[in-house]
């Protein structure tokens, strides 16, 4: 199942990819992120609690001014996390589409980018969680365990992300990004009503502009002679 959702993913995004690269006028971004991610996991009958700490992968398309001066863009990526409490044992497996929308401006240098964006993400997530309890006897002490897996389970929800961008001259770009995803799994009509929320991610770019200028262009002086301090080619007064 979970090849077959990676399988889709990626045919989703090679034709969102080619449906921007058709505009000849288009300004785009692909870029592949790496990075780490972090999340909460929480279940309230036994009281449970641990932080989440693992990675994030993402390949992504960004149209910019697609709209206006709003940016339209994908992200297909995995997101993997585990973390352990005092008696839970917790890993978290997702498969993910973000739509992103937002604007991308620069102050100063040209080749420096700032992007702001809010999206909605898509995908399956699986949760498995691993109980370890402890009874006594009268002469030691036993250990059992207990194992629940939650999968499938879809992940949707709205995210925000922001970010920095280098363009270089030849269309190169590196950049660095933050997200916020906000809740990922919230069973909490099960019986240890396990939770997956205040996760984000920071992550670190790398891709190329197809397109539109990279760099501000710098404006050439034009050719013949040079008229500066000359009252004859200034005003034509000396025929």
């Amino acid at each position: 199942m979970v090849l077959k959702g990676r399988m889709i993913q990626f045919i989703l995004c090679i034709g969102l990819s080619f449906f921007w690269f058709a505009n000849v006028f288009a300004t785009t971004d692909f870029y592949v992120s790496v990075g780490t991610a972090e999340a909460r996991y929480s279940e309230s009958i036994g009281r449970q609690n641990a932080d989440m700490t693992g990675t994030e992968q993402s390949l992504s398309v960004r149209n910019l001014n697609s709209i206006g001066s709003i940016d339209i863009g994908l992200d297909v990526g995995t997101l993997k996390l585990d973390g352990a409490s005092k008696a839970d044992q917790a890993d978290f497996d997702g498969n993910y589409i973000n739509f992103i929308s937002g604007v991308s401006f620069s102050l100063y240098p040209s080749w420096i980018e700032y992007y702001l964006d809010i999206g909605y993400r898509l995908g399956l997530g699986k949760l498995k969680v691993q109980r370890f309890q402890s009874t006594y006897t009268f002469n030691a002490q036993m250990s059992e365990s207990s194992f629940n897996e939650l999968d499938n389970k879809r992940i949707h929800g709205i995210i925000f992300k922001a970010g920095i961008k280098l363009i270089a001259s030849a269309g190169y770009l590196i950049g660095a990004n933050y997200e916020s995803k906000g809740k990922l799994v919230d069973q909490s009509s099960l019986l240890m009503r396990p939770r997956v929320h205040s996760s984000n991610s920071v992550t670190f770019s790398l891709g190329y502009r197809f397109g539109g200028n990279n760099v501000a262009s710098s404006t050439s002086t034009p050719s013949g002679s040079k008229n500066y301090n000359d009252p004859c080619r200034l005003f034509g007064a000396c025929n």
